[in-house]
């Protein structure tokens, strides 16, 4: 392929600003791969990163897009075995592209067999929910999981890896589309977010509280969802939305023996290096097996990204938005 499209930033500040435009294709340097890609994951931090809002920084002019899915079309590795091989593309930048060239750390293969929508845009999602709950949070059958924007990418997977751990998950979501769409997904209770929520949480749990919140939107930001949690309870800071930062209540920390964790994903497969060999297996079954989470995203043509990155921002997304390129193979 001589040439391509992608989106670029070129200015700060605003989705509008990502320019469609067309480039030669580049040669491969040592320890990369180039890769056609099929798929695209959207995500929040795709909005944070062209706002310049995300702590890692991007230098201008850049390619937007930290996940995609796609087939390796050409190698600078000393893997000429690599050559055709479907992968998944994470980093900082670089895949609102219909070719991406990526470095040797930033690819992982995955089998052909994988279903390429669920690939492009579930790797974020999956690690995000299986640290927090399995390596983290040390979750078990019988928990009762509270998940804030539960109708999001991160949340509609969490609630599927809950349902597997056998967990009792209370989803908060906006309104009732919200709500229609985590029932399809297995969530057991479901909540518009209010001043009742305390009362409603206590009647679904006959008092006792949640033992674990994982806190996607920043929520505890409105609404205390500390004294949703029983004694010893988990409370996992996932993200914000809309600079959703919080002042935790200490009193709560002390007087219900709380446990708070921040989830930096990324940072945890980096640094658990045996941990992230067996975590990646089993992200590779989990896509295999889970046809529950086909119903969870929305697909869109790459012509349409800076609309439905204003779809996200807004959130009135659910599930997540996976872009197709005009390279799309299912396998």
């Amino acid at each position: 392929m001589k040439e391509f499209y992608n989106y670029k930033c070129n200015k700060l500040g605003h989705v509008k600003n990502l320019i469609y435009s067309k480039e030669q294709s580049k040669p491969v340097n040592k320890d990369q791969f180039k890769v056609l890609i099929y798929a695209i994951g959207l995500n929040y931090i795709d909005i944070l990163m062209i706002k310049g809002k995300y702590q890692f920084k991007n230098n201008l002019p850049f390619i937007p897009g930290i996940e995609a899915c796609g087939r390796i079309i050409e190698e600078n590795c000393n893997m000429p075995e690599a050559v055709g091989k479907k992968v998944i593309i994470i980093s900082k930048g670089g895949c609102f592209s219909e070719e991406v060239i990526a470095d040797k750390n930033d690819v992982i293969f995955i089998d052909n067999n994988i279903n390429t929508l669920a690939a492009s845009g579930y790797y974020i999602p999956f690690i995000t929910s299986y640290v927090t709950l399995i390596e983290i949070a040390k979750a078990k059958k019988g928990d009762v999981l509270i998940i804030t924007g539960a109708s999001g990418g991160i949340g509609s997977c969490a609630i599927v890896i809950a349902k597997q751990l056998g967990m009792k998950v209370i989803s908060l979501v906006e309104n009732v589309k919200k709500i229609d769409f985590v029932k399809k997904l297995g969530s057991s209770s479901h909540l518009i977010i209010g001043k009742d929520i305390k009362k409603a949480v206590m009647k679904i749990t006959h008092k006792k509280g949640a033992n674990i919140i994982m806190d996607i939107s920043g929520l505890q930001n409105k609404y205390n969802l500390m004294s949703l949690l029983e004694w010893g309870g988990r409370y996992c800071i996932v993200g914000f939305i809309k600079k959703n930062i919080a002042m935790l209540p200490t009193n709560y920390l002390l007087i219900k023996g709380l446990k708070v964790y921040g989830i930096r994903a990324g940072e945890y497969m980096k640094r658990y290096q045996k941990r992230k060999i067996l975590i990646l297996k089993d992200f590779n079954k989990f896509l295999k097996k889970n046809k529950t989470l086909y119903k969870s995203y929305e697909v869109v043509d790459f012509s349409s990204i800076k609309e439905n990155l204003n779809k996200i921002e807004k959130r009135k997304s659910l599930g997540k938005i996976i872009v197709k390129t005009k390279y799309y193979r299912s396998e």
